[in-house]
């Protein structure tokens, strides 16, 4: 039997998902350009968004074989609890973090000048903790 899940870490790992494809395509679109170094450090990040994301309260007691597989999850839409808002923040900030820096690596790659990096980084990581507050407070439907 799983343990629910709230709607909101249930929607912050489809986000997590999506940067974790983001990031394995800019390995193959670095590899193509040869530009080595950088397609192992989007590789890197690939990998640590997905430490990141087996980190949230329901799926850290589940083996890698497990997480493999994929299987259901019960959803709740309740109050948002104590532990799971906790490994939701702790995420967010961790994925935030790991944006930025791949912001800047990409920028200096792409000729900015490091400002300009540094500008970038800090916008993307405040835009990845401004949707997660937004998929938080997403407001419920209320029954008539």
């Amino acid at each position: 039997m799983t343990t629910p899940v709230h709607i909101a870490v249930r929607r912050f790992e489809i986000v997590i998902v999506a940067l974790d494809v983001c990031f394995c395509l800019l390995v193959l679109f670095y590899l193509w350009h040869r530009a080595w170094i950088v397609a192992v450090v989007m590789l890197v990040f690939a990998v640590l968004i997905g430490v990141i994301g087996q980190a949230l309260p329901h799926r850290k007691h589940q083996t890698g074989n497990e997480l493999a597989q994929g299987g259901p999850l019960d959803v709740c839409d309740g109050r948002l609890s104590s532990g799971d808002a906790r490994g939701l923040g702790t995420a967010a900030f961790k994925t935030a973090a790991l944006l930025a820096v791949a912001t800047f690596v990409v920028g200096l790659h792409s000729g900015w000048r490091w400002f300009w990096a540094v500008v970038a980084a800090a916008f993307s990581y405040l835009i990845l903790l401004v949707g997660v507050l937004q998929l938080i407070s997403i407001p419920k439907k209320k029954k008539e």
